[in-house]
């Protein structure tokens, strides 16, 4: 029994949720299938597939492929995967025109650009796209406006790759997000 404390512990919760029909369906110990799936999650998926699964199926247990793929649809913190394009480009920025952005230009809202588009491999709700393409500085008088796509960092491997170790999380230059359709193509 306590060989396998994280699977027990599910199967308990689950049992105190769905009852007998739970018991009915899946027996009072957890299959090596239901053990190998859940030892192959971290808590923190477990928990939260737990609570994703029980709300999308309310009336009659999830099977385990359903509950796995509860556990994976957590949503993994940003920092994890690292910074957004959006970091990105303010970090390149700051590094490749520090010395040509005055100090308002620095510290006014940037605009960042974004492609809109349509991903009919993902659900209906979810098929609207937008990915950033870029980020516009505006003009303020004393420097002209600099428009920088996210292209061009890519392709400036040196720089990109400086500003990537220079990046750290935390208080940016206030941006605003301004959607800008651009067209496809």
């Amino acid at each position: 029994m306590t060989e396998h404390r994280r699977a027990n512990k599910l199967w308990k919760r689950l049992n105190q949720t769905y009852g007998a029909r739970f018991l009915d369906q899946f027996g009072p110990t957890p299959s090596d299938a239901w053990i190998e799936a859940i030892d192959s999650l971290t808590d923190e998926q477990v928990a939260y597939g737990l609570r994703k699964g029980t709300r999308d199926h309310p009336v009659h247990p999830p099977p385990l492929g359903a509950f796995v793929q509860a556990c994976n649809d957590m949503p993994v913190a940003q920092v994890a995967k690292g910074p957004t394009l959006q970091e990105q480009l303010c970090a390149y920025v700051t590094l490749t025109r520090r010395n040509q952005l005055t100090e308002r230009q620095f510290y006014a809202p940037w605009t960042y650009l974004y492609h809109i588009g349509v991903d009919p491999e993902k659900p209906k709700h979810l098929q609207r796209t937008a990915e950033c393409v870029g980020v516009r500085i505006e003009h303020d008088g004393e420097s002209p406006g600099h428009r920088v796509m996210v292209v061009d960092m890519q392709m400036d491997t040196e720089w990109h790759n400086k500003a990537m170790k220079s990046f750290t999380p935390g208080p940016k230059p206030k941006q605003k997000l301004a959607v800008q359709s651009l067209p496809s193509g």
